[in-house]
């Protein structure tokens, strides 16, 4: 990467991990593209792991998984990828969003609080996270 090039930190939300590791068609070519810049940081947060782990062990009445991937899978992704697995700390659990979550789910809400400490834009296509200042925008 040259000096002229800035570099973006992304942080990809649950369902982004989620497609990369056992959907990847629904991902578009805009989307390949982006994770595939030379001036593109990738991170996943451990809240997303602690999130597919948590539907993947959730068994539905008919026996079936609610989770679609399997958090070792999801995390074997990550690692042949060279992408990071931001973790948490105090400080992230302590810290305020400067722009409040647009919804009350606390999966997003540190998502967002993670995306901020880590200087990073949340890569999602949830409808209530799109507008949201700490969103990535597609230029």
């Amino acid at each position: 990467m040259g000096p002229e090039q800035t570099l973006v930190r992304l942080l990809l939300d649950t369902h982004f991990l989620v497609w990369l590791t056992g959907k990847p068609e629904v991902l578009t070519d805009r989307d390949r593209a982006l994770l595939s810049r030379e001036d593109v940081e990738v991170f996943a947060s451990i809240i997303s792991l602690w999130e597919i782990r948590m539907k993947w062990q959730t068994i539905r009445s008919d026996g079936t998984r609610k989770g679609d991937v399997s958090p070792d899978s999801a995390a074997a992704l990550l690692e042949e990828s060279g992408w990071a697995v931001a973790t948490l700390g105090t400080d992230d659990i302590l810290e305020r969003l400067r722009a409040p979550a647009p919804n009350r789910d606390p999966h997003d809400e540190m998502l967002l609080v993670h995306a901020q400490r880590l200087g990073a834009q949340l890569l999602t296509r949830d409808r209530l996270l799109v507008a949201h200042p700490l969103a990535y925008r597609f230029g």
